[in-house]
């Protein structure tokens, strides 16, 4: 017998999953440019507003950055040509969250905490 409906899970795996990237950035900077980098050669990426309690969200395809696999995470500010900073992390397959932190204050270096 054939079934006519997907199950959930597989559905969901086809969905993806959601990377959140809680932004602390630069002062004067207006925007943050977010980059997800997959390991098979596929990017998802946008413009996000900083501030107070500001975020970043992309949805990635499980297809595309599946669990046990290393993804590269990109920050730059307005004006920057290059990205300025890459993280590794490594996707479960289910939503991930982060902390960026420009020029973190006990290091002198910019961070990306997490997964949270």
């Amino acid at each position: 017998m054939i079934a006519l409906f997907p199950s959930m899970a597989w559905a969901q795996e086809q969905a993806g999953w959601t990377l959140t990237v809680y932004l602390q950035a630069k002062f004067g900077w207006s925007k943050v440019y977010v980059e997800a980098d997959g390991p098979f050669g596929v990017t998802q990426s946008g413009w996000f507003a900083t501030g107070v309690g500001a975020y970043a969200t992309l949805q990635l395809p499980s297809s595309d950055f599946p669990a046990g696999y290393t993804y590269k995470i990109g920050i730059s500010g307005p004006g920057l040509t290059d990205l300025t900073e890459w993280f590794a992390a490594t996707s479960t397959g289910q939503d991930q969250t982060f902390t960026y932190v420009y020029n973190d204050p006990g290091s002198g270096a910019d961070q990306l905490i997490g997964p949270q």
